[in-house]
């Protein structure tokens, strides 16, 4: 799985965004389809360390193109901000660069297809100034990530000899789940600044186009608010296209509890597909543990509410972040075990954190 091949999905995803003709566009998912088949199963690798990566960005890509091309209508249904026509009728430049512009923005900031109320706040900085507060927030992500290394070093908590890691001590099992959550906000948030800082260089979006990728840390009082405004929403759009589309086939009224539930178990049951590598199911299961805690969590919420409690209270917050916590303690074994087993938790060492300890002395925990 090469760099070639990368840019060759992205090639063939941009030109069924741009072609005029729906029915020439619905023709490039299957060859997208198709190339991603040969790259997985004609050419196998082993699926560990940056091989996983590179599987779920392809697999990513695969839903994407199912959302942008076979479900939708895209030219005439996604607009940008301000946008007065559809993009059908503009020059191939114009509609070259409109793809471009949707496709390094899956959240959809800008567009008419932003979720309303979810994102954070986008930059209204200068471009100069933009670019210079991106270089500081990947250095502070750096810094993280090697804070990160240096605590796993020092506690095996993402070695081999951890899993699984269900048997380890509850303490190191609440370490667990706090460093796979900083190490993956730091890792993901540093290559999004990354992303940020190109795309913004060369002119392709505005700095109010790249808002922080994660939300609040204090709304994640629920499971739901957790999935739903904490964690990064890069693929809201396709979890909700494919729920909605599957709700539609059922018949199942706009709105419904039925549509809803519908609409959330097909979310995290693509959230497991991208996220499971062929030979180990143990994500799938998570991610489908998840949508049973909402379920749950939604139950509870709904009795509380009958109970006259409208809005949650503070201490119902604090209780609501105490049984987050518990709940990914308990649930994120099935992950963090698969994770460790194909590489994709080896922390790095950045050489930030060393440096300054090896003028301190050493260090035990």
């Amino acid at each position: 799985m090469s760099f070639t091949a990368h840019i060759l999905v992205l090639i063939l995803f941009t030109t069924g965004l741009v072609i005029k003709h729906s029915r020439l566009r619905l023709a490039i998912w299957p060859v997208i389809a198709g190339l991603i088949y040969y790259i997985f199963y004609q050419n196998p690798t082993n699926d560990t360390g940056g091989n996983a990566s590179i599987r779920v960005s392809f697999i990513v890509y695969l839903f994407m193109a199912s959302d942008y091309i076979l479900l939708t209508n895209i030219q005439r249904e996604f607009r940008l901000s301000g946008q007065q026509e559809s993009i059908e009728n503009a020059s191939f430049g114009a509609r070259l660069r409109w793809a471009l512009t949707l496709f390094f923005n899956p959240r959809g900031v800008g567009w008419s297809h932003e979720p309303k109320g979810i994102l954070p706040l986008g930059s209204h900085l200068s471009r100069g100034r933009f670019i210079l507060s991106q270089l500081i927030w990947s250095a502070i992500y750096l810094v993280l990530i090697d804070i990160v290394h240096f605590i796993n070093v020092h506690t095996s908590v993402f070695k081999p000899e951890s899993i699984p890691t269900a048997s380890l001590t509850w303490h190191l099992r609440v370490l667990g789940v706090i460093l796979s959550g900083l190490r993956a906000t730091s890792y993901l948030s540093f290559l999004h600044a990354l992303l940020s800082i190109i795309c913004v260089a060369t002119s392709i979006s505005e700095p109010k186009g790249w808002p922080h990728l994660f939300g609040k840390w204090g709304d994640a009082y629920t499971v739901r608010k957790f999935w739903g405004r904490t964690w990064h929403q890069d693929l809201r759009r396709i979890f909700s296209s494919h729920g909605k589309y599957l709700a539609r086939c059922l018949q199942l009224p706009s709105g419904s509890n039925s549509s809803s539930y519908v609409q959330l178990y097909t979310a995290f049951l693509i959230s497991g597909i991208i996220h499971t590598n062929p030979s180990d199911a143990r994500p799938l299961y998570f991610f489908i543990y998840q949508a049973l805690a909402i379920t749950f969590e939604d139950a509870i919420i709904a009795l509380v509410a009958k109970m006259g409690f409208s809005s949650p209270t503070k201490a119902q917050k604090i209780l609501g972040y105490i049984w987050v916590l518990c709940w990914f303690t308990y649930s994120i074994p099935e992950w963090t075990d698969s994770l460790i087993t194909c590489g994709l938790l080896e922390t790095f060492d950045v050489g930030i954190i060393s440096s300054i300890l090896s003028r301190i002395g050493p260090v035990s925990f």
